[in-house]
């Protein structure tokens, strides 16, 4: 104990703050790197979107109910899953709601699971389901020209789990959207 308080008194005042200050930053770092690469973190944009549930249509005529978190603003809607750890893509759904009719075009950047999008019009009728890859560099959207209102964005597998497909008459039923109380 004593050498190490000798050793101390002999290191002048200012590596003792380098040494201080790169603890701290390793620290730091490690901190950062977890958070952000965690199985279940969560982007402030994702956090505030609300949670809702709507009901649909699947192929076979039955009522579904679909828990998801809805993206309404354009901040919202251009985040998505992206940063979201896997853990919480497994176990979400998102309905991005446009304002009006839109083509626009879906990039997937900074998402760990590929997904499943369907692209749903005004009225509900689901027009086409892409199915992304992951690390890709295309958008996804909606065939050329086909204007849509909704983008339900899934992990991989979820449209069959519910029975929905293009061709069958899988349809969302967007006035029986009902979106959870904002918690203050």
């Amino acid at each position: 104990m004593i050498a190490i308080k000798k050793g101390l008194s002999k290191i002048s005042l200012k590596w003792k703050i380098f040494f201080v200050l790169a603890l701290v930053g390793v620290i730091s770092f490690g901190w950062y790197t977890s958070s952000v690469r965690s199985e279940d973190r969560v982007t402030k944009s994702f956090s505030n979107m609300p949670l809702g549930v709507i009901r649909a249509i699947n192929d076979q005529g039955e009522e579904v109910i679909l828990w998801t978190k809805v993206a309404t603003t354009s901040e919202q809607r251009r985040a998505g899953f992206s940063g979201i750890g896997e853990n919480v893509v497994r176990e979400t759904a998102l309905l991005l709601i446009y304002p009006r009719d839109t083509t626009e075009r879906h990039s997937i950047s900074g998402v760990r699971l590929p997904l499943e999008m369907g692209f749903f019009q005004e009225d509900g009728t689901l027009v086409s389901i892409s199915r992304t890859t992951v690390g890709a560099s295309t958008t996804y959207g909606a065939p050329a020209r086909v204007n849509y209102r909704y983008v339900l964005m899934a992990p991989q597998g979820y449209f069959a789990r519910h029975a929905f497909s293009v061709e069958g008459e899988a349809k969302l039923l967007p006035d029986t959207l009902l979106r959870a109380p904002s918690w203050p």
